[in-house]
């Protein structure tokens, strides 16, 4: 930023950031979302998504996951927000799941070097 001279320039490159930080959050944001609805049994449709950001008085899918990204919001409250009868405290999410991306590659199993003890994380 220190080679920009103008605040116009500055100011698109910023927003050009923002923008990327964004993309990934959503697409962080989907990945968390499909765990902890998994976490549940259920899945995490554009419908039950919908559903949620409604509740939460959210814009619409891509703000959600856009949150959930960013960790302003948490995988257990967008579930609760579509399903409160299933939320419980204390429940526990595999964190290492909402990393993989569900294939067959060589860091999809659970077993292997250094997997002996799968990271647990509270949901909620």
């Amino acid at each position: 930023m220190d080679i920009v001279v103008t605040g116009r320039a500055k100011a698109s490159i910023r927003r050009r950031l923002r923008e990327d930080d964004r993309e990934r959050f959503v697409k962080l944001g989907r990945e968390l979302a499909r765990v902890a609805f998994r976490h549940v049994g259920r899945e995490a449709t554009d419908r039950a998504l919908t559903i949620a950001a409604k509740q939460l008085r959210l814009e619409g899918t891509d703000e959600i996951l856009a949150r959930l990204g960013s960790a302003e919001l948490t995988g257990a409250e967008v579930v609760a927000a579509v399903y409160p009868e299933l939320h419980s405290v204390g429940d526990e999410i595999d964190v290492d799941a909402a990393v993989r991306q569900g294939g067959d590659g060589p860091h999809d199993r659970l077993s292997g070097p250094g997997r002996a003890g799968k990271q647990r994380q509270p949901l909620g």
